[in-house]
């Protein structure tokens, strides 16, 4: 699916702030955009790094906080449509932005979309992870309330753990199927599976 940027006035603000950014200095701010956006804390440049920048590119804070704030903006959308390097340039120009920084953003994101896509991928979204699944079968009892007959059922027990710790399981969910209830959670995990194979 093609990228669209939006065509709000305060995003066409921000396209005539990055057009005004020195188109030599451009790829090296976004490569290291590139290199933090996979990180969920706080900013990509720390504070001082934040001020030199700002009296490099001639920008006060606020300004310089729009412009990095737009080219992360547009380079996740890049990253989440898995925007290919030849495509950069028509969804920059239709945005606006200025030919010499839609050379400078076709550059930089071809030297550096396919590590950022790989760091992407990797990434967790969720604060836990499953860490291990434990399961067994018991066949209750037959008594004259169940018909004769012993129903089996399947304890399934899930270990999860913390994705950014990445220690020993610290938390189990434990919960008892019968034999619809475990296809029906099958069933679940299998289209799960195949929604995961189509993306990956």
């Amino acid at each position: 699916m093609p990228v669209e940027l939006p065509t709000t006035k305060r995003f066409n603000a921000a396209v005539i702030l990055v057009n005004s950014v020195d188109v030599a200095r451009l790829p090296l701010i976004l490569r290291r955009l590139m290199g933090g956006l996979h990180l969920r804390s706080g900013s990509t440049f720390a504070a001082a790094e934040e001020e030199q920048l700002s009296a490099m590119l001639g920008l006060n804070a606020e300004s310089l906080h729009t412009v990095l704030e737009s080219c992360s903006f547009v380079l996740e959308q890049f990253a989440y449509a898995v925007t290919k390097p030849t495509e950069v340039a028509a969804v920059l120009t239709a945005a606006g932005f200025a030919d010499e920084h839609v050379v400078a953003w076709q550059e930089a994101w071809a030297e550096g979309a396919e590590v950022l896509l790989g760091q992407l991928r990797n990434q967790q979204f969720g604060p836990r992870v499953l860490d291990s699944v434990n399961w067994e079968l018991s066949l209750g009892v037959a008594d004259d309330s169940t018909g004769g007959t012993a129903q089996p059922t399947a304890l399934i027990e899930l270990a999860v753990k913390d994705a950014q710790e990445g220690g020993a399981a610290d938390e189990k969910l434990a919960f008892e199927a019968d034999h619809a209830e475990v296809r029906v959670l099958f069933d679940k995990l299998e289209r799960i599976q195949a929604q995961l194979d189509v993306i990956s």
